[in-house]
């Protein structure tokens, strides 16, 4: 009597037909019951509403069961790219279910990423969102807006990389090998950061607009800074972040760095709490190229500091100041932003210093060098350029010329890629800087001009044309914008700015008739000189 109590209480629990046996093992399994699958109320990753995801796979219990994530497969963009970036794809899923895609770039050979801004339908591309699919797979295209997410630059390790997703999932993640993007755009705006020429006093900023014809002088400007600077001491340095958002300047004398925020109009406001205060007089800065981190170099040592991405301060990264070694002068940072470089003029460290430098966090580590002895060198490492692709460092002697280095990508290992420096017979306390591609190298020489080299495949320098005099007894800085169309020079000797024309085929300089350009600050001479898009 107890063993038919309980089957009959059994077969009221479970449902069982009267005309069925006593066999329980006839009963179907019992099993989780997964959520929606019974109702108006979609489960989770289970393709939609109620019972209408997943249909394909329900197993013989009747019960739903999650499917498979979607897939991609890149296409290969158009390398070098520019201002806008096509990426196709296909996309694959085995239920067909509409997918998102998550799109991000990185700077950096795919160290760091970031998102990616999409370039909208008016563009050609498809978007992000609730894209088709099909088992065989759907042809896509993704633009990216590459000007607006890295600026107007000329970049050589951009990777793209896709994760796509719909209600079962995220697929596996896929990424484009190395790319080169060339974003650049003509100049808008030129900005020289003026300073006293002897004794020290306040510095002050002038801002220009920029035609076809040259420089006019935008109102309201020279804007007061917050520092006092001296052009008879250590370079002050001049340089901005890759988007245009922030200017940042540095005063040689009061131990502190500017920080301008960049104005819809071009105008400069100093930042809440510019300027920011050194360990010691700062002279060169650089960007790192993320827009993350700020470096500069004193008389004994390189600061870093962290740049805040919606107001521009600035703190101090964890170990700074570095010790680098005697007398550092010019810095550079490799474009995959991995390395670091310091010019060292004086004392057993003459020569160069590579540096680690972590992109994550930017602080600067365990170092290599590359000692010039005397009988090379003179005092080199005032002024240092890095190509675009990384593969060639240059670096100014004030004596002895110019060296030209070959990078090695996988260790930055140094090699002199000429076995002595290009003498160009006469002193070097002027200005050094490679064009945005690389392939020319502009030098002012005291009492000479401006030179133009074509940087040759071997390190080899080919000069272009003759010097062009003119432009005083000495000049400090120059600057190309991101096209190589237009050049500008900062000459302390005359106090005012040169402005040439470059031939986008040779690179050859050419004044324009509307040079040189007064500066209107008498309390100053100009000083670094910058243009931006």
């Amino acid at each position: 009597m107890r063993h038919l109590v309980a089957c009959l209480v059994a077969c009221l629990l479970l449902g069982c037909d009267s005309s069925s046996s006593d066999n329980t093992s006839q009963l179907p399994p019992l099993g989780p019951v997964q959520p929606g699958a019974n109702s108006g109320t979609a489960a989770p990753g289970l393709g939609g509403v109620g019972n209408t995801g997943n249909t394909g796979n329900t197993g013989s219990s009747g019960i739903v069961t999650p499917g498979l994530p979607p897939s991609i497969l890149l296409g290969t963009p158009a390398s070098p790219a520019g201002a806008a970036l096509t990426l196709s794809y296909t996309l694959s899923d085995v239920d067909s279910h509409p997918a998102d895609l998550e799109v991000e770039f990185s700077i950096d050979g795919g160290q760091t990423y970031l998102p990616a801004r999409d370039a909208g339908a008016s563009a050609g591309s498809a978007g992000t969102s609730a894209l088709p699919t099909s088992v065989a797979g759907l042809a896509g295209v993704f633009v990216w807006d590459a000007r607006a997410d890295i600026g107007a630059q000329l970049r050589h390790f951009v990777r793209l990389r896709v994760t796509p997703s719909d209600v079962d999932g995220a697929g596996a993640s896929q990424e484009t090998s190395d790319l080169i993007v060339d974003a650049g755009a003509a100049a808008g705006r030129c900005y020289n950061f003026v300073v006293p020429l002897d004794p020290q006093g306040p510095d002050s900023m002038t801002g220009f607009d920029v035609a076809q014809t040259g420089l006019s002088l935008r109102a309201g400007s020279p804007w007061t800074t917050g520092g006092e600077g001296r052009q008879m001491s250590s370079l002050s340095g001049l340089c901005a972040d890759a988007l245009g958002r922030w200017v940042f300047a540095s005063h040689n004398r009061s131990a502190a760095i500017e920080v301008f925020a960049v104005q819809a109009n071009g105008d400069l406001l100093p930042v809440a709490g510019s300027p920011f205060p050194t360990a010691d007089n700062p002279s060169s800065l650089t960007v790192h190229p993320s827009g993350r981190f700020l470096y500069t170099c004193n008389n004994n040592e390189v600061e870093g500091f962290a740049i805040d991405q919606t107001t521009g301060a600035l703190s101090a990264l964890a170990g700074s100041p570095y010790v680098v070694g005697s007398s550092p002068r010019g810095i550079a940072i490799d474009p995959k932003g991995d390395a670091l470089y310091s010019g060292h003029m004086f004392g057993a460290d003459r020569g160069l210093v590579v540096h680690n430098l972590d992109p994550q966090t930017g602080v600067l580590s365990a170092s290599s060098s590359f000692p010039l002895n005397t009988s090379l060198a003179s005092r080199p490492g005032k002024h240092l350029a890095v190509s675009p692709d990384g593969t060639r460092l240059v670096c100014s002697d004030l004596d002895k010329g110019i060296f030209v280095f070959d990078v090695d990508r996988a260790t930055r290992a140094l090699s002199l890629a000429q076995p002595a420096p290009y003498d160009l017979g006469g002193f070097l306390s002027g200005a050094m800087t490679l064009n945005t591609h690389g392939t020319v190298l502009y030098v002012t020489v005291t009492g000479q001009g401006l030179h133009s080299f074509a940087l040759g495949a071997a390190g080899a320098l080919q000069p272009l044309g003759s010097v062009l005099p003119g432009v005083g007894a000495t000049a400090l800085y120059l600057s190309t914008d991101t096209l190589d169309s237009r050049l500008v020079l900062s000459s302390r000797s005359d106090d005012r700015l040169h402005v040439y024309a470059l031939d986008p085929q040779t690179g050859a300089a050419s004044e324009l008739a509307s040079s040189p350009v007064a500066n209107p600050n008498p309390a100053g001479r100009a000083g670094p000189v910058l243009l931006v898009p």
